[in-house]
């Protein structure tokens, strides 16, 4: 079990830092899609298709929600 723990909060996706996200839910199918952009470079944007929430690390989900917390829209709720 620890390393199961150890793993979610050490893996990341990419080293890169996270410096844009934008995340959908199509309302007809109710598949997520989450686009995340890298170290403020357009040919690091990473789509996530049918997104879950084990495709990112700890450290990554951090990153997204002090993005997320600066944004004043009720979506990111």
């Amino acid at each position: 079990m620890r390393d199961e723990y150890n793993h979610c909060i050490n893996f990341r996706d990419d080293p890169l830092p996270i410096t844009k996200f934008n995340y959908r839910v199509n309302k007809t199918s109710k598949i997520a899609t989450m686009r995340i952009t890298r170290n403020n470079q357009p040919l690091n944007l990473k789509i996530y298709d049918k997104f879950i929430l084990k495709m990112l690390g700890f450290s990554e989900w951090l990153e997204l929600h002090v993005l997320a917390s600066k944004r004043l829209n009720a979506t990111n709720d």
